[in-house]
């Protein structure tokens, strides 16, 4: 690479990390003046024309919630899409890139965080706790979204993001009770775009040859999660909990029953129900009578899953 080019490059990663798109677009133009072959500094001009024209669309958004939402999003696009289109090794300026787009979110949600009706607003709290988390700021991440729970504690994306912050932060015990709850008291609610938990990953990227949709694989990442033993602290529940867990059975296979509905999101909903109610059985030691039977149930819904279970 050109020498003053590679000089340049490195005020366009500064320019990037601080949300200034335009600085960053126009020293990137001027060092592919000087070098317009290397594949960093066409990566770097084509990212600067990237996330300038979002961050002009951003400036109309007088909604600070709505702008810092707006950069949420793109950059979930860009990580899905536009980055396939970079050539390889730019990992220094995606760096950048990330640092400045979640530095602008943060400054968007603590607007709003600052103001009376958002000081505790617990999804307010919750997106700020992760824009730290991804800012690799875990502590602080941490910090806020217990201190959120505490005020929302059956929100299942908070219990996510709280779980992938202790595993980030190496409480792995805590990440899989947490992410346990989480799946189970609504998967759908969850964010999984924004986690960074190997264990939820590594489930996640095996259920990718199956083609699930995205609600689907949701559905289906504790089931997995449990046949690999990532799921492994359990609780003996609460006999109000136990009564709502057997209701849920319940409601779920009647649903099952209607040749009318979908299944494809209630199958893996009921079998990880099952799976509840069969660690609830071992924690009180229950009957190895009523364990076998809930076993029967899931051979019924499904032989595989109950092969890889029980063995």
């Amino acid at each position: 690479m050109n020498i003053k080019a590679a000089q340049i490059l490195k005020e366009v990663y500064q320019a990037f990390g601080q949300g200034d798109y335009l600085k960053a677009q126009e020293l990137a133009s001027s060092a592919h003046e000087l070098d317009f072959e290397d594949p960093d500094v066409l990566s770097c001009l084509k990212c600067g024309v990237y996330w300038r024209e979002r961050q002009i669309k951003a400036d109309t958004l007088e909604d600070p919630v709505a702008r810092g939402d707006f950069y949420m999003k793109e950059y979930q696009g860009f990580l899905t899409r536009f980055v396939l289109r970079l050539d390889a090794g730019f990992e220094e300026g995606l760096f950048y890139i990330r640092q400045g787009v979640y530095t602008l979110s943060l400054e968007a949600f603590q607007t709003r965080m600052d103001t009376e009706g958002g000081r505790g607003d617990p999804e307010i709290r919750l997106r700020i706790g992760k824009v730290y988390k991804g800012l690799g700021d875990y502590q602080k991440a941490l910090d806020l979204l217990e201190e959120t729970l505490g005020q929302s504690r059956d929100n299942p994306d908070i219990m996510a993001e709280l779980a992938d912050c202790y595993e980030m932060t190496g409480q792995n015990r805590q990440a899989k009770v947490l992410f346990r709850e989480a799946f189970f008291v609504n998967p759908q609610k969850i964010d999984l775009e924004t986690l960074q938990s190997e264990m939820i990953l590594k489930v996640r990227d095996n259920l990718k040859i199956k083609n699930y949709t995205r609600a689907q694989m949701l559905e289906w990442i504790p089931v997995y999660a449990e046949l690999y033993g990532l799921f492994s602290v359990k609780r003996e529940l609460r006999p109000v909990e136990l009564g709502q867990l057997k209701q849920g059975i319940y409601a779920l296979r009647n649903e099952l029953a209607d040749k009318k509905t979908d299944k494809d999101l209630l199958l893996p909903r009921l079998i990880n129900r099952y799976f509840w109610l069969i660690d609830h059985y071992i924690c009180v030691k229950e009957d190895r009578s009523r364990i076998e039977e809930v076993l029967l149930n899931i051979k019924v819904l499904d032989s595989s899953i109950y092969s890889q279970y029980i063995n």
